[in-house]
């Protein structure tokens, strides 16, 4: 089965390229969802958005109550996808400091992350970044810390990160989050993926993408109680 599904993904991958050579796009967008799909179904989505209000609320709970309801996989959620030796994966999280004193909170923030080996806070002007800027950071193997649109609002983005077996993917996720919540760092309204490809073609041809709102739900190597990503 594993041979027929992956000899299916080469197929289809042909004769996109082939499409594309020819001049258009082989690719249909449906913007209520796919016909019949699960994406269409709104009974679906309100499910699936219902139970992320009620694991974020748990997460806050578990929060006041002193602990930390995350459990960090340093090698990827056993049996998943962010396990598999041959994954590249890049974050992008997003999150609001303090208004009064929102220009110290960021330095410190990038201080204490160069500290940790995750940015070059002096490479960025010890400063808070462009985009464009901070794809060089990313391309030298460094996280950055970007200036965005909204007010007091930062996003840190990571260089390409591969499960080596040596634990360095996820608690470099757990070093940011926690230095990001001791600067009184907080999700409201702001949000994050999870980019995903492979080195292999079994992994499929083009990465795949997750978002989820500011905080909350089950992603990659960590989740709240630790379910698999």
């Amino acid at each position: 089965m594993h041979d027929i599904r992956l000899a299916k993904v080469r197929e289809v991958y042909e004769q996109a390229k082939q499409a594309i050579a020819q001049g258009y796009v082989p690719v249909v967008y449906f913007n209520d969802g796919v016909p019949g799909g699960v994406s269409s179904r709104p009974d679906v989505h309100d499910i699936r958005l219902a139970k992320v209000r009620e694991v974020y609320e748990q997460a806050k709970q578990a929060i006041a109550q002193g602990y930390v309801p995350v459990v960090y996989f340093n090698d990827g959620v056993p049996g998943g996808v962010s396990s598999r030796p041959d994954v590249r994966l890049g974050f992008e999280v997003e999150f609001k400091l303090p208004a009064g004193d929102f220009g110290y909170r960021a330095s410190s923030l990038g201080t204490v992350l160069e500290q940790e080996g995750l940015v070059d806070w002096k490479a960025q002007g010890s400063q808070l970044i462009g985009k464009e800027a901070a794809k060089a950071m990313a391309a030298s193997g460094r996280w950055a810390l970007i200036k965005e649109g909204p007010p007091f609002e930062v996003e840190a983005t990571s260089p390409i990160l591969r499960n080596d077996g040596h634990g360095t993917v996820w608690p470099s996720m757990e070093k940011l989050l926690s230095a990001v919540q001791r600067q009184g760092g907080y999700g409201s309204e702001s949000g994050g993926h999870i980019n995903v490809s492979f080195d292999s073609a079994e992994g499929g041809a083009a990465g795949t993408e997750e978002e989820g709102p500011g905080g909350d739900g089950d992603r990659g190597g960590c989740g709240p109680g630790g379910g698999a990503g």
